[in-house]
């Protein structure tokens, strides 16, 4: 699914107001600051922490079997095309949504932010009939692999890079 500017527009303006709550809260020195304050200001550095169950254990077996096969060939396409330069043991593979609870939680809100900005540009190659995405994550955590298969039967790769605080798309393929 291609995500609309207007939701684009939204989640952009969400993360941005949280980003602002952050700053100005940070701003606030503990001395003066309440315990309503200083509780208001953990949840907005916190606020992009979320829990919930594995996708594996909510979604349909069937379901999730699918996913993961179309997953498995993602990552064969990824090491035929990358042998030299792809080890499998060195990532691991997460099903897209759960990429909040095993990874961006242990960022800090900056960081997480900015993963999820290029994550959603990422997914903007989203097509009817496409496939739930994965994540391929690099032992180091400073690259990731956004990878689905498509309606067609390509597999969509987005390889992202993390630059200082900062995540960046640096090359985006069908394969």
């Amino acid at each position: 699914m291609k995500m609309s500017k207007k939701t684009f527009a939204t989640v952009l303006t969400g993360m941005a107001l949280v980003l602002s709550s952050v700053a100005y809260l940070n701003n606030t020195t503990n001395a003066s600051m309440s315990p309503e304050k200083e509780f208001i200001k953990q949840n907005a550095i916190n606020s992009h922490i979320t829990v919930h169950k594995e996708y594996a254990q909510t979604a349909n077996k069937d379901v999730y079997d699918k996913l993961y096969k179309t997953w498995e060939k993602a990552t064969e396409k990824i090491i035929s095309k990358y042998e030299k330069n792809f080890d499998k043991k060195d990532w691991e593979l997460i099903a897209g949504p759960d990429i909040d609870i095993r990874f961006k939680n242990m960022l800090s809100s900056q960081e997480a932010s900015a993963y999820s900005k290029v994550s959603i540009q990422a997914r903007e190659a989203y097509e009817k009939g496409d496939f739930l995405d994965c994540v391929l994550l690099h032992k180091d955590k400073n690259k990731a692999k956004i990878a689905w298969e498509k309606h067609d039967g390509k597999i969509h790769i987005a390889h992202l890079e993390k630059k200082g605080n900062d995540w960046a798309i640096v090359l985006e393929e069908n394969i």
